[in-house]
């Protein structure tokens, strides 16, 4: 498991900086996907899958904790564009396909600069409806993006 998701797991702590993990994971996903489109350009297939499967393997983590009971709507939709993601990378995989690796880099950019925008938001200690829950080993999430 990637270092962000460990960390992710690990840690109890405030909103704030949950908020921050899940950013964090967002820029481990981004970053490996962004590492496996260099290895893929440069014909390094071996450690492109690395990369695509720990992209993988962090939006899998942010799957899992999705509270779908609390979080309701906004849980369901994330749950289906984590879905879509996995889906993204598996098949770019599979196919060698950039394009594909670069469109799962979008969508979590975009969920990205949601969080990102969360945590700059002055009441993030106080926030709403949670839309993750804790794993066995994780934190809760209170805040939605």
């Amino acid at each position: 498991m990637h270092s962000y998701a460990q960390r992710y797991r690990a840690t109890s702590v405030g909103t704030v900086n949950r908020v921050r993990l899940v950013i964090m994971m967002y820029e481990g996903a981004i970053g490996a996907i962004r590492a496996a489109r260099r290895h893929l350009e440069g014909g390094n297939l071996s450690r492109k899958g690395t990369y695509v499967n720990r992209a993988g393997s962090i939006v899998a983590e942010l799957q899992s904790v999705l509270d779908m009971e609390r979080g309701g709507e906004i849980s369901r939709n994330l749950d289906r564009l984590y879905a879509y993601v996995i889906e993204q990378l598996t098949e770019a995989n599979i196919e060698n396909n950039s394009a594909k690796l670069a469109v799962a880099e979008r969508v979590l950019s975009i969920l990205k600069e949601g969080w990102d925008g969360i945590a700059h938001m002055p009441d993030v200690q106080t926030a709403g409806v949670p839309v993750q829950r804790a794993s066995p080993a994780s934190p809760q999430l209170a805040a939605q993006p």
